[in-house]
């Protein structure tokens, strides 16, 4: 059973995957930054095996050069 939080959007992009994606919106030390938001999915349950074109999420962050 999905978890709400596992679920796709239109572009196959779960929220666990678009967290490793997208950039933080906030300058650095404004509300929750990227790897907080990671860790709260992860905390929840999220499953980062569910890829996107074959990438997981932390694939995306790994390209990004976003880990912490």
């Amino acid at each position: 059973m999905h978890k709400t939080y596992d679920w796709m959007d239109a572009k196959g992009e779960t929220a666990l995957y678009q967290a490793c994606l997208n950039p933080p919106e906030r300058p650095k030390g404004e509300g929750l930054e990227k790897a907080v938001t990671v860790e709260m999915l992860l905390g929840g349950g999220a499953d980062p095996a569910i890829s996107k074109d074959n990438k997981l999420p932390i694939h995306v962050a790994v390209e990004l050069g976003e880990l912490e």
